[in-house]
């Protein structure tokens, strides 16, 4: 009976470790998510404020009217 306990205890703490290392990931893979995003805003936010300078100058034939 004791044996069984042993055995029970170590495969109980190794399965809490592995969970444990999954939260851990989950979290950081988040934090990198988020990171990402952030970024993506800082460039959507320096496109937004150069719009006018960033648009393309208008066609024209060369003819005079």
């Amino acid at each position: 009976m004791q044996t069984r306990n042993v055995i029970l205890t170590a495969v109980g703490a190794v399965a809490l470790g592995y969970l444990i290392n999954k939260l851990i990931q989950t979290q950081r893979d988040v934090s990198v998510v988020r990171r990402k995003t952030s970024r993506e805003e800082d460039v959507d936010m320096t496109i937004d404020d150069s719009f006018p300078a960033s648009d393309p100058p208008s066609w024209s034939s060369g003819n005079i009217h």
